[in-house]
């Protein structure tokens, strides 16, 4: 009959529903989804740093005679009024610093400490004086550099900083000086001054992050130290001979020169 078959239909459909709705679908029963790309931290410049460095340092010197009259009076032909004391060698240290970023602006203070090997000597042979010809040499290096500076930078990017520094700086220079009778070796003046030079230090340079805590710099640093003096005294046979009997030779220097440095840097 047509009222059942419509029942039956009615039937099924109940009991297909029913089966149903256990597994009916509610959006609450799907697990929440995180963000599939996530937006890196911007890196800063801000924190303590630690590293180390090699570089090539060059002196820019000429050792300058500033002896008594007597040696003075001999003449350039004899005695040089200077020697070239230019000289150029590798250093190598540790470096420490505090920076701290303001938008792109970077300040900080940084601190270094260097053994170095920049020297150069030279020689002069005169004419001859008194029955014998006289080599004037003159011999410097600076062995131990250290600085203390202010940094003044602009970082273009958070990998990448340029920067300017200036500050305090300190060599341990030695200036040895001597005069010496070549037809006549017993003459012979010597003298030699080995102190820590004061003075100051002015330049710039570059840094570069290839990770967060691991940079890479380089920077170039003028220098200008204290003077360094050198007084040669005659021994007991330049005393001996009364024409040379209190004549001294001196050297005056100057302590300037220009030095190029390649780091690392870990940033805590």
């Amino acid at each position: 009959m047509p009222g059942q078959h419509h029942v039956k239909i009615l039937s099924a459909a109940a009991i297909v529903a029913g089966t149903l709705i256990p597994y009916s679908v509610n959006a609450a029963d799907f697990p929440t989804l995180e963000p599939i790309i996530e937006v890196p931290p911007v890196s800063s410049w801000t924190g303590f740093y630690a590293g180390a460095f090699l570089g090539w340092g060059w002196s820019d010197d000429d050792a300058t005679t500033t002896g008594t009259s007597g040696f003075q009076s001999l003449g350039t032909t004899i005695v040089p009024s200077s020697l070239g004391l230019s000289g150029n060698g590798v250093l190598g240290g540790l470096t420490a610093g505090y920076d701290y970023q303001i938008n792109n602006f970077v300040a900080g203070l940084e601190g270094d400490i260097s053994w170095a090997d920049i020297n150069k000597s030279s020689s002069f042979t005169g004419a001859a004086v008194l029955g014998t010809r006289l080599t004037t040499s003159a011999k410097k290096r600076m062995s131990f550099f250290s600085t203390v500076r202010g940094r003044l930078g602009y970082a273009a990017s958070d990998r990448f900083l340029v920067f300017a520094t200036g500050g305090l700086a300190m060599g341990q220079v030695e200036l040895e000086t001597s005069v010496n009778g070549v037809d006549a070796p017993a003459l012979a003046w010597n003298g030699s001054d080995d102190e820590l030079k004061f003075g100051w230090t002015l330049g710039g340079g570059a840094e570069v992050k290839v990770t967060d805590n691991i940079s890479m710099k380089l920077d170039g640093l003028y220098y200008d130290l204290e003077d360094s003096n050198v007084t040669a005294t005659g021994n007991a046979a330049v005393r001996s001979v009364g024409a040379l009997d209190g004549i001294d030779y001196a050297a005056e220097s100057d302590n300037t020169g220009f030095l190029a440095r390649l780091g690392v840097n870990y940033r805590f």
